[in-house]
This record gives structure tokens, sequence and C-alpha cells, in this order.
């Protein structure tokens, strides 16, 4: 039970991170330039941007630990975090 919960913890962070920078994305995208939006955004952008790497790890060590399990949530979790980060560093370009 305490191994699910985690696979479930490591899927959530990864799933977040990779929706907040969507919502970025979009938030850019559509020229929104509310105050609020702004405030949030200089506050979670490089914590979630430190994030992403810490999840990569843990996720992967989570996945090794399962014998590479391809039917375990850290598949998608490492997916995600992967996708998200490509997409940030071809984004960045």
């Amino acid at each position: 039970m305490k191994a699910l919960g985690r696979h479930k913890l490591l899927f959530s962070g990864a799933l977040l991170s990779a929706l907040f920078f969507g919502l970025l994305f979009w938030v850019n995208y559509a020229k929104i330039d509310a105050t609020l939006i702004g405030v949030f955004r200089e506050l979670l952008t490089l914590p979630m941007l430190a994030l992403l790497p810490i999840l990569l790890f843990f996720s992967l060590r989570s996945w090794r630990k399962t014998a590479w399990s391809f039917s375990s949530l850290d598949v998608f979790s490492v997916g995600i975090l992967l996708v998200t980060i490509v997409t940030l560093l071809v984004a960045s370009v």
C-alpha cells in the first residue's frame, strides 16, 4: 500500500507540472495579462522547473524498483516528465 501511494504521488506531481507548464504556454499564447496570474507565474515557475529533474530522478528510481514494469504508473510519470522537459527545451530555442 505504501508503494502505491509513492507511485500515485510521483504521477500526480508529474501531471501537475505538465499542467502548470501547459497553462503557462496557453496564458502566453492567449496574451492574458492579469496581475494575479502574473504573480502566481513568477512565484511558481522556478520551483516547478527545479521540481522536474527531481521528479524524473525519483520516478526512474521507483520504476527501476518495480523491475521496469510497463504496467506501473511510473512509466506514465517518466513519459509525462520527459515530454514536458523536451517541450520546454524546444520552446526556449
